[in-house]
């Protein structure tokens, strides 16, 4: 039985932004040794970490606290290694984000027997498209709205964009 911790940087998002959206992107990896397992009972739980944790030093015997508090609850797989592109854990990324720890979350099976098995790519994985991807839309307070800008002082891309775009 494993589990697996995942964190990520909210920095990006101006104080007093309100989160609307958030939008979470596995990526199942084959290229892994781990191929032993199988989709049996292998649903799992999302859920948010509420104690700290080093990820140089974090075992079994030490694994931080979870709430089952908006919990998401991922749905059994056909593949250990399929994608799940778009989970919406947008009360999952709320309370983290106003949690000012920024814990992360922690994925279990909601079966935790031997033989079960998800298999997703991590930071380590050599493709970069394959590593964990949070998209989280906000909007900003109307004072932060009503700012101007110099022309030229931003950058939209890509461009063109058939489902989303960055401003920068």
């Amino acid at each position: 039985v494993s589990r697996s911790i995942i964190n990520f940087d909210y920095s990006s998002i101006p104080t007093g932004a309100t989160i609307t959206s958030a939008t979470l992107s596995l990526f199942g990896n084959s290229t892994t040794s781990n191929t032993q397992g199988s989709t049996g009972n292998n649903a799992c739980y999302l859920q948010r970490i509420t104690s700290s944790w080093n990820s140089s030093t974090v075992d079994w015997s030490n694994q931080p606290l979870t709430t089952t508090i908006h919990q998401y609850a991922i749905p059994q797989s056909s593949s250990i290694y399929e994608d799940y592109p778009s989970l919406d854990i947008t009360d999952l990324v709320i309370d983290d984000y106003n949690d000012l720890t920024n814990s992360g979350f922690l994925l279990r099976l909601q079966n935790e027997t031997l033989g079960n098995s998800m298999v997703f790519s991590s930071t380590d994985n050599a493709d970069s498209n394959n590593w964990p991807k949070l998209i989280v839309c906000y909007t900003l307070p109307e004072a932060v709205k009503n700012i101007s800008y110099e022309k030229n002082s931003f950058a939209i891309y890509p461009n063109p964009s058939a489902d989303y775009f960055i401003l920068s």
